[in-house]
């Protein structure tokens, strides 16, 4: 009895998985950012935007990728954990909405969960050319803004819409990958937005909506009680490390 070939949903290709492991690496990672709280209007994107590069790993040797037929099938989700990574969180509840017990008094009134993590959630991928014209494959996070203030990192999850099962359309988690920490500032100690880094600026005049501060910050008397300097040296250790990230891989 011939068995019959079910096709990829949709028509999609389906790569081999047998020889190629995908790897995401953080070359633009998170420093700060300032609460945005519980309204719907005062959103305050991490800072600077959190940009991935697409990696592969063939025989033990870890390399960019470059190009892809199918880019827009890649995905990437993100997700809010604690500094520690143990804890997610995404949601949150709304603290007016949390009543303390009273004695002899029986609540029915359910504290309110509201989405702790705000924005863009997923990126497709881009094929865009790195600060020193490579191409390769980006994925942009632009649009991130956390209600609460504290210490977090963020979880990335990379799946490939091609490669999923026919007969369920379902797919899996090909690779995740955390950030550094970063810190949330309430808007009394926020100590205000960094330098546009010159990835952000690259992969703005390529045609990716990124906010581009065209003047340099005006430093205010209070930064360095925040933490300001501290920020800006990690800012200028990870400009390092993607240079030496891109050395390693070619």
């Amino acid at each position: 009895m011939t068995k019959t070939r079910v096709p990829p949903p949709l028509g999609l290709i389906r790569p081999s998985q047998t020889s190629v492991h995908f790897q995401l690496v953080v070359v633009q990672q998170p420093i700060r950012a300032r609460s945005c709280g519980f309204g719907e209007k005062d959103k305050r994107p991490i800072d600077p935007p959190v940009i991935l590069q697409l990696h592969k790993e063939t025989q033990g040797t870890l390399h960019r990728v470059s190009t892809v037929d199918n880019v827009g099938l890649f995905v990437v989700q993100c997700q809010l954990y604690s500094e520690d990574g143990k804890h997610l969180c995404d949601h949150v509840f709304h603290p007016a909405t949390i009543h303390p017990p009273q004695q002899g008094v029986l609540s029915f009134q359910e504290p309110v969960l509201y989405r702790n993590l705000l924005g863009v959630v997923v990126s497709n991928g881009y094929q865009l050319l790195d600060i020193h014209g490579d191409p390769g494959i980006f994925f942009v996070f632009q649009d991130l803004s956390v209600r609460t203030e504290g210490r977090y990192r963020l979880k990335f999850l990379f799946i490939d819409l091609s490669a999923g099962e026919p007969l369920t359309v379902s797919t899996q988690v090909l690779n995740e990958v955390f950030s550094d920490p970063f810190t949330v500032y309430t808007p009394k100690t926020f100590p205000g937005m960094t330098d546009s880094t010159t990835l952000s600026r690259s992969f703005a005049n390529q045609g990716i909506k990124l906010s581009i501060r065209k003047e340099k910050r005006i430093r205010k008397l209070g930064d360095s009680i925040y933490g300001d300097k501290k920020d800006d040296q990690q800012l200028q250790q990870q400009q390092q490390q993607q240079q030496q990230q891109r050395q390693t891989s070619q």
